[in-house]
């Protein structure tokens, strides 16, 4: 295990300062009489996760709004619901996953309430989702 005297990691420290890149403001602000090298770090730092949570910030935002977007694009065009629409189509097709799910899952639902319930569920899913009202 090796040791370092005051001297030495002061001078690292000092190294890890002259790696920053400051700007000629910073430079003016902590300069030679400025800032502490330990303190000087710290703030950087600090500013370094500042800028990173705005960008991550500003990324979920932009995904929000990517979101947003098609979802509205999706209800656009769900406007329409008799049957061959697109709305109809999203209809059927859930309306049949729950179908196929209630015929393997619950052996003891006959043909009819499974359709029934298929159909109610993708209603209120197009309902919830899209704002429209969805038949069979």
């Amino acid at each position: 295990m090796s040791y370092w005297t005051k001297a030495q990691l002061e001078n690292m420290l000092e190294d890890v300062v002259n790696e920053l890149d400051l700007s000629d403001q910073a430079i003016s602000i902590h300069g030679q009489d400025g800032t502490a090298p330990s303190e000087l770090v710290r703030l950087i730092l600090i500013n370094k996760d500042r800028r990173i949570s705005l960008l991550e910030s500003a990324l979920h935002r932009q995904e929000a709004n990517e979101i947003e977007q098609a979802m509205e694009t999706l209800k656009r065009h769900m406007v329409d619901t008799e049957p061959g629409s697109y709305a109809h189509g999203w209809h059927c097709n859930i309306a049949m996953m729950c179908f196929d799910a209630i015929g393997k899952d619950l052996h003891d639902v006959d043909f009819g309430t499974a359709h029934k319930i298929g159909n109610d569920a993708a209603s209120r899913f197009m309902k919830l989702c899209f704002g429209v009202e969805t038949k069979a």
